[in-house]
């Protein structure tokens, strides 16, 4: 688990315990727990932001979709399928832009709840 363009910031495990994403720039990491880890394996690489990715959530609703935030004010939702695999690269299922850094996010009920550089929150449906 090597070779991030730069340092991993965060984490975070899906309820399942088999997924772990991480922030690697202007990318967001996939590796795959399942049974003997990630080692040796490539991760699944998320792309398709332009700055970097600042924060992260799973949903609780579905263990296989994550949102970000990026230092643009991109929320992007990323879905891993049931036939993603090690190596593979996927791009956001849906995003929105708001123009202000993300600074936390949190995942609850069908709900996104982003905290932004200026102060402000959004929450709205996951997409």
């Amino acid at each position: 688990m090597s070779g991030f363009p730069t340092t991993v910031a965060r984490l975070a495990f899906e309820p399942g315990g088999r997924w772990m994403a991480c922030d690697g720039g202007a990318a967001v990491a996939f590796w795959d727990f399942s049974g003997a880890g990630p080692t040796g394996r490539e991760a699944v690489l998320g792309e398709g932001y332009d700055d970097a990715v600042t924060a992260l959530g799973w949903s609780g609703d579905d263990s296989r979709t994550l949102l970000t935030g990026d230092a643009t004010g991109t929320v992007a939702t990323w879905r891993l399928g049931r036939a993603t695999r090690p190596g593979d690269r996927i791009r956001p299922i849906a995003s929105r832009a708001t123009g202000d850094p993300v600074t936390a996010l949190a995942v609850a009920s069908g709900q996104v709840l982003a905290g932004h550089h200026s102060g402000a929150l959004s929450c709205g449906p996951v997409p």
